[in-house]
C-alpha cells in the first residue's frame, strides 16, 4: 500500500527500544474494522460523509444524497448543497455512487 501524505492512512508513532534510541514506526489506520494495510477501500460513514485511506476512494464511494443536504454540507462551511429540486432532471437517483456516475461517462468503445 501505498502512504498518503495526507496521513489518511497511516500514522507515524514514536517509541524507544530497550537501549534508549528513538524508533518511528508506521502504523496502518482502521476505519470500521479494515485496516488500510490490507485494503485501499476501507471508509467510514460520518453524517453521509465518507473518509477513508484515500481522498480519492472515499469520493467514489459517495452518493449524492449528502450533497443534496445543507444540514450535511454546513459543517465543512464551504460549500452550498446542490438543489435537487431543481427542474433539471438527472437519470442518476442521489443514492447512486460517484464511482457508478463516473463510469457512466467513460466511453467503452467508439462508435
Amino acid at each position: 500500500m501505498l502512504m498518503s501524505i495526507l496521513s489518511t492512512n497511516w500514522v507515524f508513532a514514536a517509541s524507544r527500544n530497550t537501549t534508549g534510541t528513538g524508533m518511528m514506526h508506521n502504523i496502518p489506520l482502521k476505519f470500521e474494522g479494515c485496516s488500510c494495510a490490507l485494503s485501499s477501500k476501507c471508509v467510514s460513514s460520518s453524517r453521509g460523509m465518507l473518509s477513508g485511506c484515500y481522498p480519492l476512494e472515499s469520493i467514489l464511494q459517495s452518493t449524492l444524497i449528502c450533497l443534496s443536504d445543507q444540514t450535511c454540507i454546513d459543517p465543512t462551511k464551504t460549500f452550498k448543497a446542490l438543489n435537487s429540486s431543481s427542474s433539471i432532471s438527472s437519470r442518476f437517483p442521489l443514492n447512486t455512487t460517484i464511482e457508478s456516475i463516473v463510469n457512466e461517462l467513460m466511453v467503452e468503445e467508439l462508435l
